[in-house]
């Protein structure tokens, strides 16, 4: 990687982080660039997961200072999301991945009709029932396992789960996602990383990037309000759901 490749991971890394950061999609744009700019596929999809662990922790320093994490909550799920990461991890080059991002893309547009046809969705705090919260621990171990194995979407994916299945509104999910990122990260960066998939310093320079971006991206979040993310989570659920069916 030369200077300007560097640079052009870092300025990506950063915007796509700060307007995103709250939403979900961060690495439908990473990704492919991190391929334009001469990566194979599989150490893109590496190397910005690595570098995800900087958008993560940059969210996560900004929404804990609005108090918006539900750090109990957050723990178990990154438990699940985990183990579900190792199993992707693993996977990873044995599944057909244009299947998989056209599955997701469908996922999306259902997503996308719900948040439209229940405008309450996200604004409205509403106590779930046990069975579930059990199904979204399960659903949980498959969003840890698509962030290994595909990496984008990852964030839409559990944004989805936090709204529809825990009924938590778009800033507690953006914010317990920062945690919850965190935990698929460490596990990409230990399994890639001992691979040797990961481009090193491409992945230092997004992270750097994307911490800056997910910090400031997250204040400018909370200041905006749930009503404003909601808007911009389905803009971003509609151009995922269409980058997806495209690239698959």
């Amino acid at each position: 990687m030369d200077i300007f490749q560097l640079v052009s991971a870092f300025v990506i890394g950063a915007v796509a982080t700060f307007m995103f950061v709250a939403t979900g999609g961060v690495g439908l744009i990473t990704t492919p660039s991190l391929i334009f700019l001469g990566l194979s596929p599989q150490t893109a999809i590496a190397t910005d997961l690595f570098a995800m662990l900087g958008g993560r922790l940059g969210g996560l320093m900004g929404f804990r200072k609005s108090g918006e994490i539900d750090l109990k909550l957050a723990l178990k799920l990154s438990t699940v999301a985990a183990l579900g990461a190792i199993v992707g991890a693993q996977i990873l080059l044995a599944m057909d991945e244009q299947i998989m991002r056209r599955a997701l893309s469908v996922v999306l547009l259902v997503l996308l009709a719900f948040l439209i046809l229940k405008p309450s969705v996200g604004l409205q705090a509403v106590v779930p029932g046990r069975t579930k919260v059990i199904v979204g621990y399960c659903l949980f171990f498959l969003v840890g396992l698509w962030g290994t194995l595909i990496g984008a979407g990852v964030i839409s994916l559990g944004s989805a789960v936090l709204l529809f299945v825990f009924h938590k509104s778009f800033l507690e999910s953006a914010a317990l996602l920062t945690l919850i990122g965190l935990a698929i990260g460490s596990v990409g960066m230990l399994m890639f990383g001992i691979s040797g998939v990961i481009d090193w310093p491409v992945g230092i320079v997004l992270l750097v990037g994307k911490l800056l971006g997910g910090y400031f991206g997250s204040l400018a979040a909370v200041r905006a309000g749930n009503h404003w993310v909601r808007y911009l989570f389905i803009v971003v659920v509609l151009i995922s759901a269409i980058g997806l069916n495209i690239t698959a």
